[in-house]
């Protein structure tokens, strides 16, 4: 049976931003520093996200194969990670500038001297 509710769908940022504001708790993703730590950590991912939105139908079950979405998802931490005070190191910095394909040694030690 359809479900009578329309589905809402999300951007890659949205969602991280609704999982970060708590809005997936009760799928059992943590939410806040919780959120970002478990992250760091690799004990969830995009396709964790993805998947809760699914079952509270925010998102359709294509948003789980589609490559490009998954991809923004992940890129979506990134603005958390870069305003979260626990993961402001230098191995925070380094693989967010890696991730967005910019890293290069003078970018590095510039981003170190300045902290």
């Amino acid at each position: 049976m359809k479900s009578l509710v329309p589905r809402l769908e999300t951007s890659p940022f949205g969602l991280v931003s609704l999982a970060y504001q708590g809005g997936l708790s009760r799928q059992g993703i943590p939410s806040h520093g919780d959120l970002i730590t478990a992250h760091r950590h690799q004990q969830l991912g995009a396709l964790d996200l993805i998947l809760s939105a699914v079952k509270v139908n925010r998102l359709s079950s294509d948003f789980l194969t589609n490559q490009e979405y998954l991809q923004a998802v992940e890129n979506g931490f990134l603005f958390y990670y870069l305003s979260h005070p626990k993961v402001k190191s230098a191995f925070s910095i380094k693989k967010i500038l890696c991730r967005l394909g910019c890293l290069g040694t003078q970018a590095i030690s510039l981003l170190l001297l300045s902290n």
